[in-house]
């Protein structure tokens, strides 16, 4: 008796994509998209700059802003007491005497006063009522804030600057004061002056 012979049954399997993803080739770019990329970078480099100039300049503001702090600190009375000392002690900052300065190493004449000389005086007098009106002068400028004006020419032709503390002007504090004299084209004879008020006070 024969056996039929069975053709053995193949188990399908099931097929699985491939890992490898395989795009399409790349297709070439257009002379519009390669113009609007160039563009693009161009717009991207221009904003970089402007960022840095901006990050630039509020640096230097900065800075600008800490030297002023530190420049107003150091002019101002409250901590910079006796900034302006006699000139025979030194210092950049100095009263030479009644109505002379150097303020930041420059001789300065205050507008609209004269004051008795000490150096070049022609009587002990004279001196020591100059050296009165330039502890005085000294004693207002270390008060408050020193404001000084620009240079300008008086009716005298005399270089000068009006000078201010607080606000209020030195000269006519001083002429209020008694240490001072409005002047008037002239250099008065001090000694001349204090002798008729002796005279006048016997």
């Amino acid at each position: 008796m024969s056996k039929h012979w069975k053709q053995p049954v193949r188990k399908s399997v099931a097929v699985r994509p491939s890992r490898i993803r395989r795009d399409p080739p790349a297709r070439p770019k257009t002379q519009a998209e390669l113009q609007a990329e160039v563009a693009a970078k161009r717009e991207q480099e221009l904003w970089g700059g402007v960022t840095g100039v901006v990050i630039f300049a509020l640096a230097i503001a900065v800075v600008a802003i800490a030297i002023g702090a530190v420049t107003y600190s150091r002019y101002h009375p409250a901590s910079a007491k006796e900034r302006f000392h006699q000139c025979y002690n030194g210092g950049d900052d100095c009263v030479l005497d009644g109505d002379t300065i150097y303020f930041e190493r420059q001789k300065l004449d205050i507008a609209g006063i004269e004051t008795p000389a000490i150096q070049g005086s022609q009587c002990a007098i004279e001196r020591n009522r100059g050296i009165d009106a330039a502890v005085r002068l000294a004693a207002l400028l270390n008060s408050g804030e020193v404001t000084i004006g620009t240079p300008v020419r008086d009716q005298y032709g005399r270089a000068v600057r009006e000078v201010q503390v607080n606000g209020k002007d030195v000269g006519k504090a001083m002429i209020a004061a008694k240490v001072a004299r409005e002047y008037l084209g002239e250099k008065r004879d001090w000694c001349a002056i204090f002798a008729e008020r002796s005279d006048s006070d016997e």
